[in-house]
């Protein structure tokens, strides 16, 4: 028989609560009290422990942990949490709870704050309308889980301050789908999509994505919303984008970016957002600017992409300054429409680039002056255009 002091220890990791022991005796699955609340106990065989994770959740008060064992387990149920608890797993490789292909596999509901999730691996929700964890409310923890499903986890609702960590998820769809969401922390998860993204944000804003391992998927980071920081990522072989701002002042630095058609873009109406100290390496374009406006590209590394910075489509009043561009086939290219040329300021800035070698004259960055004929499937090249750096760098800039 297990020992209690397994269920206890993995506990106060979370609630930070001392609990002794009589001459170190054997002690049934059943309940103890510490200070955050009473433990009520899933699986296993103590006496009065619950067979159903939902039943000892109903009859749980606020505060109070209820504990899962894997003896039980897969768990096949979709779990309600309607107060604020502790939701532990013995073990997040065995205590599994299967969500049958109905409905959410977990919910927390919008009046419910400062749940913690911990220590499962979660299963089989209802497919492309549902997920694994579904959350409308605030504050709660959700780490340490594996999550095998179509969708991961999505945060709704105007939700805020919620800490998604350490979590591995490996599915078909959407890892991380926040939406309306503001303040939440994403960092330190592990994340395979197979056919969507790894982490969206729509409408959301003021958060914190960091840490995160992002490989796969059609997208790494898709970002609609402003003020959010996305930093120290490692993204790698995404088919289309791996890091793509739609939104506002944005600020997006310090990631390493791999093995990708597009490294970062930065799409239609894109403002005032700041990308610096990126890694960019072995990608068809990349940066990709379109129709992005007044954005500040520097100091980052641009290395063995195709083309290292491309912008096109009323992209203008960009900054591209002290960046590395080193291996590329193109360091810079560029095309506008022949009718974008009269427009006030409609020039971006290139100064202070090291271009792969010292230059001792400007380096001129080529690009095309197009036309679009509205019957003619395809743009029409003009004539070839320059954009000039003045004052190129004569040796590369160090960027950690």
């Amino acid at each position: 028989m297990k020992r209690k002091w397994l269920a206890v220890g993995i506990i106060l990791l979370f609630i930070g609560t001392t609990i002794i022991s009589a001459c170190g005796q054997q002690i049934e699955k059943s309940s103890l009290r510490m200070s955050r609340g009473n433990i009520l106990y899933v699986g296993g065989s103590g006496p009065g422990n619950y067979t159903r994770i939902q039943d000892a959740i109903d009859n749980a008060s606020e505060g109070d942990t209820v504990f899962v064992y894997d003896d039980s387990s897969p768990y096949v149920e979709n779990i309600i949490i309607r107060s604020s608890i502790d939701l532990i797993g013995e073990d997040r490789n065995t205590t599994i709870i299967d969500g049958f292909k109905d409905n959410y596999t977990i919910s927390i509901l919008d009046d419910v704050c400062g749940v913690t999730i911990y220590g499962f691996s979660l299963i089989r929700s209802e497919g492309q309308g549902y997920s694994a964890i579904y959350i409308s409310s605030n504050y709660n923890n959700i780490h340490n889980n594996n999550i095998f499903d179509f969708h991961g986890i999505r945060i709704r609702d105007g939700s805020i301050g919620n800490n998604i960590s350490n979590n591995k998820l490996v599915v078909d769809g959407l890892g991380l789908f926040l939406e309306n969401s503001n303040e939440n922390n994403i960092y330190n998860n592990y994340i395979f999509s197979g056919d969507s993204a790894g982490i969206q944000l729509i409408n959301s804003s003021r958060n914190y994505i960091s840490k995160n391992t992002i490989i796969d998927g059609w997208f790494g980071i898709y970002i609609d919303g402003e003020n959010n920081h996305v930093t120290c990522n490692n993204i790698n072989k995404i088919r289309y984008e791996c890091l793509t701002i739609s939104g506002n002042t944005n600020f997006i630095y310090e990631n390493i970016i791999n093995n990708s058609e597009c490294g970062i873009e930065l799409r239609i109406n894109a403002k005032n957002n700041d990308i610096y100290e990126n890694n960019i390496k072995s990608c068809d374009y990349g940066i990709s600017l379109s129709g992005a406006i007044n954005n500040n590209i520097h100091r980052n590394n641009i290395i063995d992409c195709i083309v290292g910075v491309y912008y096109f489509y009323y992209s203008y009043k960009n900054k591209i300054y002290e960046n590395n561009f080193i291996g590329n086939e193109h360091h810079g290219n560029w095309t506008i429409y022949l009718r974008e040329i009269p427009l006030k300021n409609s020039r971006n800035i290139w100064d202070k680039n090291y271009w792969e070698k010292p230059l001792l004259l400007p380096k001129f960055i080529k690009g095309y002056i197009i036309i679009y004929i509205y019957w003619y499937p395809y743009n029409i090249r003009i004539c070839p255009s320059f954009q000039i750096d003045w004052h190129p760098a004569q040796e590369p800039y160090d960027i950690p």
